[in-house]
């Protein structure tokens, strides 16, 4: 017999197969889920998002203790949780800047280059004014810099623009006590000068290797900001080495340190220091601007601190620096130069312009030139010819290779170096 069913009966019957369907599945996928990954956790989404700490660029700083299974770890050995131990590293990192600081302040000094301003317009106007009534005349603040101690002797370095053209020079102290200083010599083309004063001496810095900085170090400016804000710290990273700056159309400062430390008025002369408080450059130039308006921010110079010393100490056993002279005007060889001539060089400078009775004009080096060696030793942005130049006295006849392009020959010239002109 056919047995009918309701249309109602059938659909209930449907739901309920369903149900039991739908929760067996469940529980059988759930129990294959713990036999094949038994590790597995729940997840749970995450809503607001989460910066990652920016990385430490500053190697030399002393961390706090720690072990390589637990990371950081505090004074007294225990483990410190990650979050807890990176603001363990940046109070450290901070604690040792400041120690730094104030261990070096007291060698850093507020250097004043005063000059006999007051009543040069009568000195136009007035026929009957005598040279000794303008020596008589009570030098004026002309301009402010800085500068550090890093002689017991008390010699200091600054920079040569600083202290150009003074009549008398006043040092002041981190204790705004003052002293006459006495300007033993300088070299206005690496910008470095040498002061001695007759005084206490406060403190001293300790000179480091440049050689051994890397891109990405911390360092510490310290200077007289506008030169009224004395010993102003502020703090950067080396950004890159053996850079050349132009300072003027046809001259430029080569083998700088370019960093990201604040410099401002004022800070010229100061010390550039690491983060084991040694002096490693002495900074001497910002860039601000660049062209079409556009307005840069950190990007500071330095003159590397084995330059610096070694033009300092030859200050102080000569009483002044006579810099080998060739006669050129010159430029550093660029990447883009090369990638746009086919030129067989790696590296040099290109002669821009030859200076008349020089020893560069009668060895017969020509403007375009391409000077690569000096005495055998390669010219690079490592080693700049300035640089290179040093190992040479006046009166040295040094081989000088070049290539010129407008032959597409090698040469090998003789240049017997003179003194630089006046």
């Amino acid at each position: 017999m056919q047995r009918r069913f309701s249309f109602a009966f059938v659909v209930i019957t449907a739901i309920i197969a369903l149900t039991f369907g739908t929760l067996a599945g469940g529980i059988a996928g759930g129990f294959a889920s713990l036999v094949l990954n038994p590790d597995s956790q729940p997840v749970e989404s995450v809503s607001e998002t989460v910066d990652s700490p920016d990385p430490d660029p500053t190697p030399n700083a002393a961390p706090p203790h720690a072990d390589d299974e637990n990371g950081v770890t505090d004074s007294d050995g225990d483990a410190v949780p990650p979050a807890e131990g990176e603001a363990v590293l940046a109070e450290a990192r901070e604690s040792r800047i400041a120690d730094i600081v104030e261990q070096v302040s007291p060698a850093v000094v507020t250097v004043i280059n005063e000059q006999r301003m007051a009543g040069l317009d009568s000195l136009f106007d007035d026929e009957d004014l005598h040279e000794d009534e303008f020596d008589d005349m009570d030098p004026e603040e002309a301009g402010v810099g800085s500068g550090f101690i890093y002689h017991e002797d008390g010699y200091i370095i600054t920079n040569y623009h600083v202290v150009e053209g003074s009549d008398q020079i006043t040092v002041v102290f981190s204790n705004e006590e003052e002293a006459e200083a006495e300007l033993i010599g300088g070299d206005i083309f690496a910008d470095v000068a040498v002061l001695s004063i007759d005084a206490d001496v406060p403190a001293v810095v300790e000179l480091g290797d440049s050689d051994s900085l890397r891109p990405g170090e911390g360092v510490i400016a310290i200077g007289s900001a506008l030169g009224d804000f004395t010993n102003t710290v502020t703090e950067g990273i080396v950004s890159a080495l053996g850079r050349s700056l132009e300072i003027q159309p046809g001259f430029s400062m080569e083998d700088m340190i370019q960093h990201s430390a604040s410099i401002n008025p004022g800070n010229s002369g100061g010390p550039l220091l690491n983060l084991d408080g040694e002096v490693i450059g002495v900074n001497t130039a910002v860039v601000r601007s660049a062209g079409f308006g556009m307005t840069v921010e950190g990007m500071g110079f330095a003159i590397p601190s084995n330059t610096a010393h070694t033009l300092s100490e030859q200050i102080i056993e000569d009483g002044g620096l006579e810099r080998p002279y060739v006669g050129i005007v010159y430029t550093p060889l660029m990447a883009r130069d090369l990638r746009e001539e086919d030129w067989p060089v790696d590296g040099g400078v290109i002669v821009q312009e030859i200076e008349p009775d020089t020893p560069a004009d009668d060895a017969g080096i020509e403007a375009g030139d391409i000077i690569t060696h000096i005495g055998g030793a390669e010219i690079t942005n490592e080693n700049p010819l300035i640089n290179e130049l040093f190992n040479y006295g006046v009166g040295d006849t040094v081989e000088v290779e070049l290539y010129r392009p407008d032959t597409d020959e090698t040469l090998t010239l003789e240049v017997e170096l003179a003194a630089r002109p006046d």
